[in-house]
């Protein structure tokens, strides 16, 4: 059950973080849960508590343990930290772990393995949980596991394992050996073939496609993905949001500006921060219609 998320549209109904303000109910929520899960084990995920006032996840848990739960998971910051950099408090966690006798996972800026040697040495929990440190890097989890196991870690075999799923994916989309690869920008193994560039990083692969003056990358999306209309106003330039709204299908021409732009932010190194208006896809590039409907396809 996770009592942690504080996204606003969760905590405004009453969800998510907003329950640590009333550990009795994360209690009778639990409880209901238990009493309807056919006997299988309940695990609840806590935050700190609501903000500086209110940090009541030791409460909290003693009442999650109570009504049943078989574990909790604690993330070190409160509703109002949202993910701050420098405010994880792992005194928190070990505040849970004296005060329940289920198991505890501690959570929050679990980065590496030593993160997680250092969370287990100050809060005393039994396990770690990994957020958004993994994206990107799925070989965090046999390092992590090394290390609580006392064993050596292996060497990261990064853009060397990048290279070998990005032959393989060509042999498997062209079914012949691929061109040289090259090494891009950032670092990152990729080669050209005719007008389509292949590229991949880590394991999130993507295909390139020449848009512009260079290649821009493409990431996959299921067409069906629903797509916030009000997320047009945010990222679309105003040429952009003129083709949205003309176009026969709008939902399909928003998830495809988004597709662009989110690939062209990554290529150029922008990131996604503050949404990436300064794009200006055009919806009539045949090169944009050919690929608008093999999202899904091109990528493994």
């Amino acid at each position: 059950i996770n009592m942690g998320c504080p996204a606003p549209k969760i905590t405004s109904s009453g969800a998510g973080s907003r329950l640590m303000l009333d550990p009795d109910l994360c209690g009778r929520v639990t409880e209901a849960v238990v009493k309807n899960s056919g006997g299988h084990p309940v695990t609840v995920k806590l935050r700190a508590g609501w903000d500086a006032q209110h940090v009541t996840a030791a409460e909290a848990a003693q009442a999650c343990e109570a009504a049943g739960a078989a574990a909790i998971a604690v993330h070190g910051r409160t509703r109002e930290q949202m993910y701050a950099p420098g405010t994880l408090d792992r005194a928190v966690i070990a505040a849970v772990k004296a005060a329940v006798k289920v198991p505890v996972i501690g959570n929050g800026d679990i980065c590496s393995a030593a993160d997680a040697l250092a969370m287990v040495k100050d809060t005393g929990c039994d396990g770690v949980m990994v957020g958004r440190a993994a994206l990107g890097d799925p070989w965090l989890f046999a390092e992590i596991k090394a290390a609580l196991a006392g064993e050596p870690l292996a060497g990261r075999p990064g853009h060397d394992a990048g290279r070998d799923l990005l032959d393989r994916l060509y042999r498997q989309t062209v079914g012949e050996d691929p061109p040289p690869i090259r090494r891009g920008q950032w670092g990152k193994p990729y080669f050209a073939a005719g007008d389509l560039h292949f590229s991949i990083s880590h394991t999130r692969g993507h295909v390139f496609c020449v848009l512009a003056d260079g290649p821009v990358g493409l990431d996959a999306e299921e067409l069906d993905r629903a797509m916030r209309p009000a997320l047009a106003e945010k990222i679309l330039s105003p040429r952009e949001l003129a083709q949205y709204r003309t176009a026969p299908d709008p939902q399909r021409a928003l998830l495809t500006f988004w597709v662009l732009k989110e690939a062209a932010a990554k290529y150029t190194g922008r990131g996604l921060q503050g949404y990436p208006r300064y794009t200006d896809f055009s919806l009539d590039d045949p090169r944009v219609q050919e690929l608008c409907g093999c999202l899904v396809a091109v990528i493994v």
